[in-house]
Protein backbone atom coordinates (compact mmCIF):
# COMPACT_ATOMS: atom_id res chain seq x y z
CA UNK A 1 0.00 0.00 0.00
CA UNK A 2 2.84 2.36 0.58
CA UNK A 3 3.75 2.05 -3.05
CA UNK A 4 0.44 3.56 -4.18
CA UNK A 5 0.52 6.49 -1.85
CA UNK A 6 3.35 8.38 -3.57
CA UNK A 7 1.79 7.52 -6.91
CA UNK A 8 -1.60 8.90 -5.84
CA UNK A 9 0.01 12.01 -4.44
CA UNK A 10 1.97 12.53 -7.64
CA UNK A 11 -1.17 11.96 -9.76
CA UNK A 12 -3.11 14.38 -7.61
CA UNK A 13 -0.32 16.92 -7.87
CA UNK A 14 -0.28 16.54 -11.67
CA UNK A 15 -4.08 16.88 -11.79
CA UNK A 16 -4.01 20.12 -9.80
CA UNK A 17 -1.24 21.44 -12.03
CA UNK A 18 -3.21 20.43 -15.16
CA UNK A 19 -6.42 22.06 -13.87
CA UNK A 20 -4.51 25.25 -13.05
CA UNK A 21 -2.98 25.36 -16.52
CA UNK A 22 -6.35 24.66 -18.13
CA UNK A 23 -7.97 27.46 -16.10
CA UNK A 24 -5.28 29.94 -17.10
CA UNK A 25 -5.60 28.95 -20.75
CA UNK A 26 -9.40 29.25 -20.73
CA UNK A 27 -9.28 32.61 -18.95
CA UNK A 28 -6.62 33.97 -21.33
CA UNK A 29 -8.49 32.74 -24.39
CA UNK A 30 -11.81 34.14 -23.17
CA UNK A 31 -10.26 37.45 -22.11
CA UNK A 32 -8.37 37.98 -25.37
CA UNK A 33 -11.47 37.05 -27.40
CA UNK A 34 -13.63 39.48 -25.44
CA UNK A 35 -11.02 42.23 -25.85
CA UNK A 36 -10.87 41.74 -29.61
CA UNK A 37 -14.64 42.16 -29.89
CA UNK A 38 -14.59 45.61 -28.27
CA UNK A 39 -15.18 48.45 -30.72
CA UNK A 40 -12.13 50.37 -31.86
CA UNK A 41 -11.55 54.07 -31.26
CA UNK A 42 -13.04 56.48 -33.75
CA UNK A 43 -10.98 57.62 -36.75
CA UNK A 44 -11.32 60.79 -38.81
CA UNK A 45 -9.91 61.88 -42.17
CA UNK A 46 -10.81 65.40 -43.29
CA UNK A 47 -9.49 64.81 -46.82
CA UNK A 48 -6.80 66.55 -48.82
CA UNK A 49 -6.08 70.27 -48.82
CA UNK A 50 -7.88 72.20 -51.57
CA UNK A 51 -8.38 75.65 -53.03
CA UNK A 52 -11.42 77.56 -54.30
CA UNK A 53 -12.26 81.05 -55.45
CA UNK A 54 -13.92 83.43 -53.04
CA UNK A 55 -17.35 83.12 -54.67
CA UNK A 56 -17.39 79.31 -54.63
CA UNK A 57 -18.49 76.73 -52.08
CA UNK A 58 -16.59 73.52 -51.37
CA UNK A 59 -18.05 70.07 -50.74
CA UNK A 60 -15.94 68.28 -48.15
CA UNK A 61 -14.96 64.64 -48.47
CA UNK A 62 -14.61 63.46 -44.88
CA UNK A 63 -14.23 59.84 -43.84
CA UNK A 64 -14.79 58.47 -40.33
CA UNK A 65 -15.09 55.04 -38.73
CA UNK A 66 -16.36 53.74 -35.38
CA UNK A 67 -18.17 56.97 -34.54
CA UNK A 68 -21.48 57.99 -33.00
CA UNK A 69 -21.52 61.42 -34.66
CA UNK A 70 -19.27 63.83 -36.57
CA UNK A 71 -18.84 67.60 -36.53
CA UNK A 72 -17.06 70.01 -38.89
CA UNK A 73 -15.64 73.23 -37.46
CA UNK A 74 -13.73 76.09 -39.10
CA UNK A 75 -11.03 78.58 -38.19
CA UNK A 76 -12.80 81.04 -40.49
CA UNK A 77 -16.22 82.62 -40.40
CA UNK A 78 -17.88 80.74 -43.24
CA UNK A 79 -20.75 78.30 -42.78
CA UNK A 80 -21.54 74.63 -43.37
CA UNK A 81 -24.83 73.52 -44.89
CA UNK A 82 -24.89 70.77 -42.20
CA UNK A 83 -21.79 70.44 -39.99
CA UNK A 84 -22.87 66.93 -38.93
CA UNK A 85 -22.45 65.42 -42.41
CA UNK A 86 -19.20 63.87 -43.61
CA UNK A 87 -19.76 65.49 -47.02
CA UNK A 88 -20.93 68.88 -45.80
CA UNK A 89 -20.60 71.93 -48.04
CA UNK A 90 -18.55 74.89 -46.78
CA UNK A 91 -19.43 78.38 -47.98
CA UNK A 92 -16.84 81.08 -47.20
CA UNK A 93 -17.97 84.16 -45.37
CA UNK A 94 -18.01 87.54 -47.14
CA UNK A 95 -14.40 88.63 -47.68
CA UNK A 96 -12.96 85.40 -46.26
CA UNK A 97 -9.62 84.81 -48.03
CA UNK A 98 -6.47 82.80 -47.47
CA UNK A 99 -5.92 79.54 -45.64
CA UNK A 100 -8.85 78.30 -43.58
CA UNK A 101 -8.48 75.20 -41.42
CA UNK A 102 -11.47 72.88 -41.49
CA UNK A 103 -11.54 70.27 -38.73
CA UNK A 104 -13.50 67.02 -38.78
CA UNK A 105 -14.15 65.51 -35.35
CA UNK A 106 -15.50 61.97 -35.07
CA UNK A 107 -17.01 61.28 -31.65
CA UNK A 108 -16.26 57.73 -30.55
CA UNK A 109 -18.84 55.29 -29.29
CA UNK A 110 -18.44 55.53 -25.49
CA UNK A 111 -16.15 54.63 -23.83
CA UNK A 112 -13.91 54.87 -26.91
CA UNK A 113 -11.86 57.94 -27.79
CA UNK A 114 -12.73 60.71 -30.23
CA UNK A 115 -10.60 61.53 -33.27
CA UNK A 116 -10.06 64.65 -35.36
CA UNK A 117 -8.25 65.64 -38.53
CA UNK A 118 -7.68 68.92 -40.37
CA UNK A 119 -7.57 70.03 -43.97
CA UNK A 120 -6.65 73.46 -45.30
CA UNK A 121 -9.01 75.18 -47.71
CA UNK A 122 -7.29 78.07 -49.49
CA UNK A 123 -9.72 80.73 -50.63
CA UNK A 124 -8.31 82.78 -53.48
CA UNK A 125 -9.26 86.36 -54.28
CA UNK A 126 -11.11 86.59 -57.58
CA UNK A 127 -10.53 89.35 -60.11
CA UNK A 128 -12.26 92.68 -59.78
CA UNK A 129 -14.28 94.04 -62.68
CA UNK A 130 -15.28 92.45 -66.00
CA UNK A 131 -12.91 90.48 -68.17
CA UNK A 132 -13.49 89.98 -71.85
CA UNK A 133 -10.57 87.57 -72.32
CA UNK A 134 -10.31 84.63 -69.96
CA UNK A 135 -7.13 82.60 -69.87
CA UNK A 136 -6.06 79.82 -67.56
CA UNK A 137 -2.87 80.86 -65.85
CA UNK A 138 -2.65 78.02 -63.33
CA UNK A 139 -3.33 74.31 -63.39
CA UNK A 140 -5.28 72.32 -60.79
CA UNK A 141 -7.08 75.49 -59.69
CA UNK A 142 -4.32 76.35 -57.24
CA UNK A 143 -5.09 79.95 -58.15
CA UNK A 144 -8.25 81.37 -59.65
CA UNK A 145 -8.10 81.31 -63.40
CA UNK A 146 -9.49 84.10 -63.06
CA UNK A 147 -12.54 83.32 -60.94
CA UNK A 148 -15.56 83.89 -63.16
Amino acid sequence: MNRNRPFRFQTMKNSVFFIALLSIFLFTTTFSHSMSSLPADATADAGVDAGICEDESYTLMGVATNYSSVLWTTSGFGTFDDPNLLNATYTPGFGELGDITLTLTAYGIPPDANASDNMVLTIHDGPEGDFTIVTKRYSNRSKCDPCI
